[in-house]
């Protein structure tokens, strides 16, 4: 699957995006009770192994999703005082990228 649909989609909606680098986007076995992490100023987007074998669809839809997110967030307004992770921009962009915005995942492995 293509790791990198969301990313396409967000620089479909907001242009300006197409003067940031792609995101990069990984595996980490180690990562078991994360599904997945965003470093914003690197564009890293580090996806838990674990969880990727057992709820591949999820992973590569909603958690990638949600990823790509905080980086798009990141991109388009940057570091903000008192800013929410989860907050009303980040909401924003998981609606236009056409998904819930759920902050937290209920998967076990």
């Amino acid at each position: 699957m293509d790791t990198l649909i969301h990313w396409r989609k967000a620089r479909q909606i907001w242009p300006e995006l197409v003067a940031k680098p792609d995101p990069i986007v990984r595996v980490n076995n180690r990562l078991r009770k994360t599904a997945g992490l965003c470093y914003v100023e690197t564009g890293k987007i580090e996806l838990s192994g674990p969880f990727l074998d057992k709820y591949f669809h999820y992973m590569m839809t909603q958690i990638l999703a949600h990823e790509t997110a905080h980086y798009v967030d990141f991109c388009l307004y940057g570091w903000q005082k008192y800013k929410r992770h989860h907050g009303r921009l980040w909401q924003a962009i998981m609606h236009e990228l056409g998904y819930n915005p759920e902050p937290y995942h209920t998967l076990r492995v």
